[in-house]
């Protein structure tokens, strides 16, 4: 058919079915209460003469098994269907053998051309000296300098001019979620005016718990660098997947998946906030956003969420990347005991629900994105490029310096 959607043609043999409508009937019999008839007696024919004939109760047959029916065609065909189907019943309403057409929408394999050759660009590992010198210069309380914007742009027209002791409140835009805000409250203790302390050793002793100061620039450098390849690290993931999501053409999203998307997030933000006992009211006033502002940064982000969602199942395809029984296996034994159920199951109630392909291409998914990050080109902001062995040698280094101290405590 047109586009992304699927027609999936499904035939019942008539024992099959029957079988359907004995399950009704015994449902039925124990659930419809008869004068003279005990729970669960009652005969089929006058189960039948109560429901008006034979016809309506295989009628009430067929809209009770068809989605079930349904579900193991879309288990068997592992499609992953993005909405409800239409079923058309094409034979078997009134006797026999049942076939039926299921319409439904699945998702859709969109274009990622020049994916095999994304470049990222990610804070750079290197330590700069003046990085260093401002924190040799620093103190245990938070030293900040008015007008370097590096906290939120707010805070510095709030500090002009401040004198110590003063207490500064203000709300700003969260810098990773914009559709959030954050409030604040800062007390300014002291008020300096920069000036480079002379560094000699006695200073550095008096100040850290270093003896001289080669000791204590060592070991800035050092705590520097780990935070540089931490944010480097975080933001590989991050942006990798926003350049990937960035070869597919708004377009080729489906509506229905990004309003599924919006739904999603928005139950989410109601939930969090019933937990801490916070109205939407309260919510709307202390952000300084309206409901159709907050819409519409969900609905951006919702959008983008699912073009890297189709981008990854694009990628999945276009290097073939495959998942095996097992594989799938282990994954549902995992599931079902963070579920507190069997993998048998769990692994039957996915199948009856229509959800064990859905689980598939989440797997199958996780591998493109591994994929992904072994091959896309790194930058530093200079342009500069990254060698990963740079980020997993600095980061295998990080976990053996941590074992090692470890062993020295115990010894």
């Amino acid at each position: 058919m047109e586009g992304n959607l699927v027609r999936l043609s499904v035939e019942i043999d008539e024992p099959e079915f029957d079988r359907a409508l004995s399950d009704l009937v015994r449902t039925l019999a124990r659930q419809v209460r008869v004068p003279g008839f005990r729970p669960g007696k009652v005969p089929r024919k006058v189960l039948e003469a109560r429901m008006g004939g034979a016809g309506a109760l295989r009628a009430e047959a067929l809209r009770e098994s068809l989605p079930d029916f349904y579900a193991q065609a879309v288990v068997d065909t592992e499609l992953d269907p993005i909405a409800q189907p239409e079923i058309d019943i094409t034979s078997g309403e009134n006797a026999g053998a049942v076939s039926f057409d299921a319409v439904v929408q699945v998702r859709p394999i969109v274009s990622i051309p020049g994916y095999d050759g994304l470049q990222v660009t990610l804070p750079g590992l290197a330590v700069t000296e003046d990085e260093v010198q401002r924190q040799v210069v620093g103190v245990d309380d938070y030293l900040y300098e008015v007008g370097s914007a590096s906290v939120v742009p707010e805070l510095d027209g709030e500090l002009h001019g401040a004198k110590a002791g003063a207490i500064l409140a203000f709300d700003a835009a969260n810098p990773n979620e914009p559709e959030a805000r954050v409030a604040f409250r800062v007390l300014v203790k002291e008020v300096k005016v920069k000036k480079l302390p002379e560094e000699t050793d006695e200073w550095a002793d008096e100040s850290s718990e270093f003896s001289t100061v080669a000791e204590l620039r060592a070991d800035i450098e050092d705590r520097i660098g780990k935070v540089k390849l931490m944010q480097s690290q975080m933001a590989l993931r991050q942006k990798t997947i926003e350049a990937l999501a960035g070869l597919v053409s708004d377009d080729d999203v489906p509506e229905v998946l990004v309003d599924a998307e919006v739904n999603e997030r928005l139950y989410d933000l109601q939930h969090r906030l019933e937990a801490q006992k916070v109205g939407l009211a309260e919510y709307f006033q202390a952000t300084g956003t309206s409901p159709d502002e907050l819409l519409a940064a969900v609905r951006t982000d919702a959008q983008q969420a699912v073009k890297a969602d189709l981008a990854l199942r694009a990628l999945v395809e276009a290097e073939e990347l495959t998942l095996s029984d097992e594989e799938l296996d282990a994954e549902i034994r995992t599931m079902a005991e963070r579920m507190d159920t069997t993998p048998a199951d769990l692994r039957s109630q996915l199948d009856t629900a229509g959800r064990t392909g859905a689980v598939r291409s989440e797997l199958r998914k996780s591998k493109a994105l591994e994929w992904l990050l072994g091959n896309v080109d790194l930058f530093d902001e200079e342009g500069n490029p990254m060698a990963r062995e740079d980020l997993e040698l600095n980061a295998s280094t990080d976990s053996e310096d941590e074992s090692r101290e470890g062993s020295e405590e115990n010894e």
